[in-house]
This record gives C-alpha cells, structure tokens and sequence, in this order.
C-alpha cells in the first residue's frame, strides 16, 4: 500500500525533491524578508517575520486550494509552556494544554509576578483565561 501511495503521490508531483525544495525556497523568502524589514522599517527591532502554510510544507498538489500566511510576530511577549519559562520585562503568557482543548487549541492565561514571589496566572478581571485557536 505504502509504495503505491508513494508513485500516485510521486504522480502528483509530491516527492520528498519537491518538499525539500519548497521547504528550502520559503526558508530563503523568510530570511530575505526579515533581512529588508530590519533594514528598511525596523531596525534593531523585535519583530520576527514567518510565512507558513501548506506551500512551505510542500504539501500542495494541483487543484487544490493551498496557501501561504506571513506572519509579524512582535516579541514583546513570551509564550511559557511552563511558569519556569518567565521573563522578566515582557508580557508572559501561559500556554496551557488539557482536555478542555482541541488538538489544534490551547488555553492561554497572562502570567504576573508580585514583588518578588514566583510569577502565578492572574485570575482576576480582564485577565481571566480565554480559549484561543
């Protein structure tokens, strides 16, 4: 079964040439990209550029819809995936995974530290837990 999948795919034009070859050029377009933005429009900045989708996993076949997002990340924030992961001097958010969530979804929940205690989740007022996807 495996290596009839492997000739429709090769068919198709979806071989492990072409993923890496996809993954290579989107890799370039993401550097090159973040080059010119820190050059042009945000030097010594904390932005971070990335294009993701289904084009720069190299997983498209013809006729079908895949895509590309570019995506500028300010870096002002720290995603934790544990309260270990704080940083001091930046907005610190918790990822939280459970069974609450899909398995593309993740709870998210603001990170604050008082004085000098360990950083706890806020539970209070505008900074109670949201779903996000």
């Amino acid at each position: 079964m495996s290596l009839l999948l492997s000739s429709v795919m090769d068919d198709l034009g979806v071989n492990e040439e072409v993923i890496v070859l996809r993954r290579n050029v989107y890799s370039f377009r993401e550097k090159v990209i973040s080059v010119i933005y820190e050059t042009l429009w945000y030097p010594k900045s904390e932005w971070t550029f990335y294009i993701v989708g289904s084009q720069v996993e190299g997983s498209i076949t013809d006729g079908m819809c895949s895509y590309t997002d570019h995506e500028h990340v300010h870096n002002y924030k720290n995603v934790c995936l544990t309260v270990a992961d704080y940083k001091a001097n930046k907005m610190n958010v918790l990822a939280i995974k459970d069974e609450r969530c899909s398995p593309q979804c993740c709870l998210i929940q603001v990170l604050v530290k008082f004085q000098d205690n360990a950083p706890k989740p806020a539970t209070m007022g505008k900074f109670r837990a949201r779903w996000c996807s």
